[in-house]
This record gives structure tokens, sequence and C-alpha cells, in this order.
């Protein structure tokens, strides 16, 4: 018998040769490494060795910093993204998975197949091959073989079994096992043989993750609080069991970067031939630094005080990985959000669904899962013009305006608290379209804003006007909430604004008063960002309009809306005009200010007003 292994350099290795009979190919690749098993999350507290369920991560305090301890556990293969998913903005770990999903094997990983036939059970061969690479063993025709397939999923050689009468192997504690087996009948010149492996081994991956300290980590010593969480066997091909099991002892964690060249998230792997006793477990930490950006040294823990931290509960079961994250980050307080206007029409203070929306924690909170991180919103709701000068004008400022209003409630010693609470770094979300008597508060806003230049405010009576956003790629209009890039916004109330006059450059324009549903065009911009200043604005006093989650029946009137998860959806809308019917048209009003919020918040965080 002749195998030869082809690859990209034309590599040809003969094993063996058998007396001559009707030769023909046994085609070998790797079709997959099969995954049976769905993502579960769970949420722990963590104190000094003390654990219980949440459904919401609970913070734990180290000295001047907070910690979130998480337990996750998905398919071994999805291992690496399980863990990139939660650099930088996080998505949501929790996501099913559908059962007996393949996954890939990379190419250039390293695999060993032994081949014998079925009929007396006789060695035939042996041979290391690679994934992405055709490997083809001239067998005999009509002949039955049975083969087993093992790979530790590395690009390292593959050693091969000492007995190949009992071929077997040591089951690794620092990477994986893969196998698999089966019998093949070759029944044509050239039989295909895929190979779908499974994993033998269940891992253990404890993640430190100080991303959000702005530093990296310095020194970590940590441990297994037990002895009999890991346990190594002997593995036999032939079998596809583990015997001889035995636990063994982990030593201190040996933690790597998750990412070469940066140290701000580590991770320590280990694994185990029995995952019974894996339903949970605890890490002790004895000693954890890390180097702030400006190069000092913070402790967060040192051995005097060491931290005992449960991780679980969980569903062992091999392939599947179960992952401890510790999240450490800085101590922040709620942001401090003034609404200014009335709260049914726009201001999303109280009653709206765009205020459940920001209540929400997979919204807006600390959880691992949640789609922006923040410790909440403390709330005050103005009713009154003056009220908001008030508060502009007081020793403690809010971290961000949002202003739904005509003249009742706002005068101009609020516009003029305003525009001085925005130079100095406040972050303000203005939704206005001004009735002709408060035009003069409006104008003289704009006017500072855009250093003295002569802002025109053009006003047209409109309803259910329907505007296309612009094509503009940034965290607004393309942000964690979704991508409305040319797409849709509604205006609901009887006045339309456009600004003209604004210099080059100076701001972002999201859209124009070109309305598609209408022909009355009123001139100038409908939104923008300004580029300089924190400050968003719209021509819709009723822009978060809606107090219920899907809608009001009205194509006209209230053009936000959510899900019953308080999540932002798209809303039918828009009055009959320029070739459109009532109501045929979807917009994002909601999807926008979830966009606008995160960027509101960013920008209130690292740039605000109460930014250190």
């Amino acid at each position: 018998m002749i195998l030869t292994i082809f690859s990209n350099c034309s590599n040809k290795e003969e094993l063996a040769v058998s007396p001559d009979g009707n030769q023909v190919k046994l085609v070998v690749q790797v079709a997959g490494i099969a995954d049976g098993e769905a993502i579960a999350t769970t949420k722990m507290k963590a104190t000094n060795s003390i654990s219980q369920n949440a459904t919401v991560p609970q913070q734990i305090k180290f000295k001047d910093y907070k910690g979130v301890v998480n337990s996750t556990e998905a398919s071994m293969h999805d291992t690496q993204q399980l863990v990139l998913n939660n650099i930088g903005t996080n998505s949501n770990l929790s996501v099913a998975r559908s059962a007996k999903r393949a996954g890939v094997m990379v190419n250039g990983i390293k695999y060993r197949i032994l081949l014998y036939k079925k009929s007396d059970g006789s060695f035939v061969n042996s041979v290391e091959a690679t994934a992405g690479q055709s490997l083809e063993i001239e067998v005999t025709l009509g002949e039955q073989y049975q083969w087993y397939a093992y790979s530790y999923n590395t690009e390292a050689s593959i050693a091969a079994p000492t007995s190949t009468a009992t071929p077997t192997v040591e089951t690794p504690i620092d990477k994986e096992l893969l196998y698999a087996s089966g019998d093949v009948t070759v029944s044509a010149v050239s039989t295909a043989l895929p190979i779908t492996f499974a994993h033998k081994l269940a891992q253990v991956l404890v993640e430190v993750n100080t991303e959000q300290l702005g530093g990296n980590i310095a020194t970590i010593d940590a441990s297994f609080i037990s002895d009999s969480y890991f346990n190594k066997g002997t593995f036999n091909l032939k079998s596809g069991s583990t015997s001889a099991i035995e636990s063994y002892t982990t030593g201190p964690l040996v933690f790597t970067d998750l990412v070469a060249g940066s140290s701000s998230i580590k991770v320590a792997r280990f694994y185990t031939a029995d995952p019974a006793n894996l339903s949970q477990f605890s890490v002790k930490i004895n000693a954890l630094t890390f180097r702030q950006t400006a190069g000092g040294i913070v402790e967060l823990v040192n051995p005097l005080t060491p931290a005992t931290i449960a991780f679980g509960p969980y569903t062992p079961a091999l392939g599947k990985v179960l992952r401890g994250e510790l999240r450490l980050s800085k101590p922040l307080s709620p942001l401090k959000i003034v609404h200014a206007g009335q709260i049914y029409f726009g201001t999303s203070g109280g009653m709206l669904a765009s205020y459940n929306l920001l209540k929400d924690w997979r919204n807006f909170g600390i959880a691992t899962t949640s789609l922006v991180k923040t410790d909440g919103f403390e709330h005050v709701n103005l009713l009154n013009a003056g009220a908001l000068a008030t508060n502009l004008n007081a020793a403690e400022k809010p971290d961000i305006v949002i202003l739904a209003s005509d003249d009742r409630y706002a005068n101009a010693a609020d516009y003029t608290a305003l525009l001085t609470y925005l130079q100095e770094g406040g972050v303000v979300l203005l939704m206005m379209e001004p009735r002709l008597f408060d035009q003069p508060y409006l104008q003289s806003f704009f006017n500072g804003v855009f250093n003295n230049s002569p802002i025109v405010l053009n006003e047209v009576y409109t309803d259910g006007d329907v505007h296309q956003l612009s094509s503009t790629n940034d965290e607004i209009l393309n942000g964690v909430f979704g991508d409305v890039r040319g797409k849709y916004w509604g205006s609901s109330t009887q006045f339309a604004l456009g600004l003209t006059g604004i210099p080059a450059g100076a701001v972002t324009s999201y859209s124009t008063g070109a309305p598609v549903n209408s022909t009355v065009v009123v001139p100038g911009v409908t939104m923008f960002k300004h580029n300089s200043l924190n400050l968003f604005w719209v021509s819709d006093i009723s822009f978060l309009g809606n107090d219920l989650q899907s809608g009001t029946p009205s194509v006209n009137y209230y053009p936000f809306a959510t899900n019953a998860q308080n999540f932002p959806v798209i809303r039918p809308f828009g009055m009959a005009g320029n070739g459109h019917t009532a109501g045929s048209m979807a917009v994002n009003n909601s999807i926008v200010f979830a966009n606008l919020m995160a960027w509101a918040i960013e920008r209130a965080t690292l740039n605000g007003i109460n930014t250190p």
C-alpha cells in the first residue's frame, strides 16, 4: 500500500508497500469539529469566599475599584470568540447556538490517523497529516478499513502511539484533545473520508480584565482553592474512552496575554478529562496589581487580604469551556441627566418608551451583556421655564441635558445658561422646532454656538414628515444599537425648522429639510452633531414622543418605538404624499436616540463638564 500526502509544496512520503492489488485512493479531509452544546450564562456575586446567584451581575470592591464577576460557558471551539467578544464594546455572550453545529479546524493544525483492516484488525498505517492539505492513501478496492484520528488542535508535530495493537495517548492538561473514529468501505477509485472531530476534554478559562482601568496588569498571583477540580488519564484510541483517571494539581495559575502586546486582559487555561467536579470552582487571588498609563503601580489585592472568587454554576461537559471572568473598572457614579420639557412629547424623563429604553440594563448597565457600559442615570425632570437655568448655574452640574421644549418650558435665561454649560463641556441634546414666539431665544442660542454667525431659522408648517438620514459613518448613525445610514426619521409635530448660515465644517449634517413624503421643503439642515461642542440638534420637539412600546396607530404622531425588551425598533410612519402612502415608511427615531445616548455617555465621561 502506498500513502501519499499532497501539499502546496508537493511533498510526497512513501510509508508502506503491500503486494500488488487493485489499488485505489482513500481521500482524507477534515470536515470540522462537532458541537452539540449550547451556550448558557450565569452571573455570580463574589466576596471574600461568599457567592450567590444573581440575575444581574453584582459589583465587588477592590480597594478604590470595582469588579464584576461573570460565569459563562460555550462550546470549546467558540472559546476565542467568546473572549474576544468581551473586548471593548461587549456583545451578547448568552446568544444560544444551534445544536450539532460543525466548527472549523484551522488550516495548518496537525492530526494523526491510524488505519486498520476491519476483517482481521491488522494494522495498516499511521500517518501525521495537516488540516487544509490533501491526504491520499492508496488502498484496496472492496476492502473495509477501521480508522482512528486524533489531534491536539495545534500546529505542533504529533508522535505516533508506541503501541499499534492497543494505541493510547495521555490526556493533556495544557491543550485540547480531539478525536474521531469510524469505518470506511473502499467502493470507488477515489473514496472520500471526511473526518469530524469531537472534543474529549473540557476547558476551564480564568480571565482577569483591567481594560476599563486604562492600564495593564503588572502582577497576578492566583490559584484554585481545590486540587480536585481537574483530572487526567489514558485515552484509548480504539475504544474512545479514558481510563486510569486521576486528579492533578495545577499549582499557581499561569496567565498569558489574550492579545499580543497588551497586558490589560490575561487568561489562564486548564483541561480536564472528567469535568464532573466543575459545576463550580473558586480561585484565590493572593496578589494583583496593575500599571497605570502614566506608569504608577496600583495594588488591588495583597497577600495579607487575599480575595476568593467563586464562579458558576455550570453544566460541565466534554467539549465545553467554562469561563470565569473578573472585570475590573474605575468606580463610576450614575450620570445625571436633566430633562427639560413636556414629558409626554419628548424628554425621555418619564412615562415614555424612551425612558424605559434608558433604564433597561440590557441597553445601558454594568452587565457584561449590557450594550453600553454605565452605572445608570439620575433623572431630573424640569417642567417650568427658568428651572433649567437654576440647575445649570448650580455648583453641581448635570452630565447631560435633554431639552425638548418651547417657551413654556425654557426662557431667555435658560438658553443663556445652556450656552454657557455647552461651552464649558456640557452635553446637550436639543430637540426643538420653535413656534414664532420663542424663536428669539433659540436664535440667540445658535448665534452663540456658531460664534455669532448669522444663523437663519426657517420655519414651515407641516405634519408627519419623513426625512432621509445621510450616509455618514459615525457612532450616531452606525452605532451599537444599529445602522440607520440612508434610512429615515419621522417628525410628528406641526412645525419644521431648518437652519441655514452654519459655517462650513462646523457640524456633521444628518438630514435636510426636504422630506421624502412631501413637496414642502424647509431650507437648511434639520439634524446635526456639532464637530467641536457636545451638541446634537434635531428639529422636532417630539422626536422621542410615545408612551407606548410599539407606537400609537397614528402615522403622523409619536414616531418613537421599542419592542417588549425595551430595545429600539423601526416604526411604520408618515403622511401620504409625494408618491408614498400613509404609514408606508419605516422611521428609526428610537435607534438614532439609543446610538445618540451611547455617544452622549462617552462624551460626558471622557470629555464632559464633570470629567476630571
